[in-house]
């Protein structure tokens, strides 16, 4: 019999329309002769199934619906919510107390990675690179004459939590600061400020197998944008090279640097996690633990040129989920 897999998406941050998108990614990759795949949306207590286009609610207190008189349970949950609160641990730790097979990140996880200061602070422990950076609450005073002697111009202010390079600005002068401050803040309680490195980005795209974690093709982003923002990662704005264009050393170092992250930060599933290179210098940028899986995206590139498909690689992964 073919497994039932929720494929949920939506969310209640700024990447909500990303997610839809991922969504239909999966669900168009996913191998129909093995599992029966249903939409789920999620969006504040707005919670139904698509179900032949009609939207079904869906019963919180045990993640079923109905259908015809007959309630319909899952087997395992395909988690491609970007954000809140999907990737900030709140599903995982739904899903944890309904004992509901969830493939991706876990808990802890999501905590560690869904503050980009906490993870940074994780990756130099473990004597990876990373750039300087300072946090600023909501409604908390800031001094950016005395952010900026630490960072420097330009500079990136982004929320701290966010992601898809959402309200992320790249600050040239002071007079800056206050608008997209407040943008920022509409979208987080923490803001970042972070020294800009000038370098190559790259994206690393890591999951495990069995007792192996494999790292896919590294893939070098030439954003036509001033750096690597929403319109360069959802609007065709920028080129994408897979493999990227590095020396070998460094492509090794990446590769290592990836592998430690992936276990420091308690990683689990298929990851993204970024970085800049400058000088042949790998420094941490931030993971992706439910990386972005649209046409336009990273890791399908990244999949294919390593020779495997998507339906082969989310069938793994949804199979050693429930084999745990």
């Amino acid at each position: 019999m073919k497994k039932k897999i929720a494929v949920i998406a939506g969310g209640n941050s700024g990447e909500y329309e990303v997610s839809m998108d991922s969504a239909a990614m999966v669900l168009q990759s996913l191998d129909k002769d093995k599992y029966e795949p249903y939409l789920v949306v999620v969006r504040g207590l707005d919670w139904y199934v698509e179900d032949e286009g009609t939207r079904r609610p869906v019963n919180r207190s045990f993640f079923t619906f109905e259908r015809n008189g007959e309630t319909v349970s899952f087997d395992v949950v395909y988690n491609i919510i970007h954000g809140t609160p999907g990737e900030d641990g709140i599903l995982q730790g739904y899903f944890a107390l309904l004992n509901l097979p969830l493939v991706g990140p876990g808990l802890l996880n999501c905590a560690l990675t869904m503050n980009k200061m906490v993870s940074k602070h994780l990756a130099a422990a473990q004597g990876v690179p990373v750039a300087r950076a300072v946090t600023i609450e909501r409604n908390e005073a800031v001094d950016y004459e005395k952010i900026t002697e630490w960072t420097g111009y330009p500079c990136f202010l982004k929320p701290n939590s966010g992601g898809s390079s959402v309200a992320t600005y790249k600050i040239r002068e002071k007079s800056e600061f206050p608008a997209a401050l407040k943008h920022v803040f509409e979208h987080d309680n923490t803001a970042i400020f972070e020294e800009f490195i000038q370098g190559t980005e790259v994206a690393c795209g890591i999951f495990r197998r069995g007792a192996d974690l494999i790292c896919l093709p590294v893939t070098e982003i030439v954003p036509f944008n001033d750096f690597f923002d929403y319109e360069a990662k959802y609007k065709g704005q920028s080129s994408e090279i897979t493999p990227a264009r590095l020396p070998q050393e460094v492509t090794l170092k990446l590769n290592e640097y990836t592998r430690v992250l992936y276990s420091a930060l308690h990683c689990n599933g298929m990851v993204r996690i970024d970085f800049i290179v400058k000088d042949s210098v790998p420094y941490f940028l931030e993971a992706n633990t439910i990386p972005g899986f649209t046409r336009e995206s990273l890791l399908p590139q990244q999949i294919r040129a390593a020779g495997l498909s998507e339906k082969e690689v989310l069938t793994y992964l949804i199979e050693e989920t429930l084999n745990k």
